[in-house]
């Protein structure tokens, strides 16, 4: 009997042990709740009816929180400071018989809640690589639109404020984000991309998608 117990038990042990360095790790996390900072780089766009749009750089930034389940499994949240826009340059119209040429930017600044379901591969006992998936939620603070005319020889230049009640830009934003963290010790380095569901401005056709490089570390 006691060969038997003692057999189990390696056989339990062992199993634990290959769930460890498997693809999944059902084990309680040393640390409930991991806090840290991200920042970087985005590259957004207006997709839809804007096809003319060109891509436009902004910067995001803020404090990142991971609830965890189970080691292999988090919900990554946070809340982070992310700026989105588009530009159209060399636009050339016709005004009553006069050429006008055109450049506009748009720049719309948001506070941004993620909520993405991360699933994490350990790769060795410092490393470590997080596939996540999840909705985002925007909600805008500023955005500014700025425009260059030459009309007849002149320069002409204007600004506005897109959330302005004059407008129908919307401040509230929802959409997806997928995108993958490679973590080493305390830092990290990720990739992300994320759909816009909810329009620009009303009846505009057109939603946000936004290309992500982050860097970041973990307290």
């Amino acid at each position: 009997m006691k060969k038997i117990i003692a057999g189990v038990a390696g056989l339990v042990m062992a199993m634990g042990a290959q769930a460890q360095t498997g693809l999944w790790d059902s084990g309680k996390p040393a640390q409930p709740v991991t806090f840290g900072v991200r920042a970087g780089m985005n590259v957004a766009n207006v997709g839809g009816d804007e096809d003319d749009a060109k891509s436009k750089i902004g910067f995001f930034g803020g404090l990142g929180v991971d609830f965890n389940i189970v080691n292999s499994l988090s919900i990554n949240s946070g809340l982070f400071f992310t700026q989105k826009g588009c530009k159209s340059d060399d636009m050339d119209m016709d005004v009553e018989g006069y050429e006008v040429e055109a450049n506009a930017r748009f720049t719309m600044n948001f506070i941004e809640l993620p909520v993405y379901l991360s699933y994490r591969l350990p790769l060795n006992l410092k490393s470590s690589v997080q596939v996540f998936f999840g909705p985002y939620f925007d909600y805008g603070v500023y955005g500014k639109a700025t425009g260059d005319l030459k009309f007849r020889g002149e320069k002409i230049s204007q600004s506005m404020d897109l959330f302005d009640d004059d407008y129908d830009f919307k401040r509230f934003h929802v959409g997806l984000g997928l995108g993958a963290a490679y973590t080493w010790s305390r830092l990290s380095v990720g990739l992300s991309y994320q759909w816009g569901l909810t329009e620009v401005a009303a009846d505009a056709g057109s939603y946000w998608n936004n290309f992500n490089i982050s860097v970041g570390y973990n307290f």
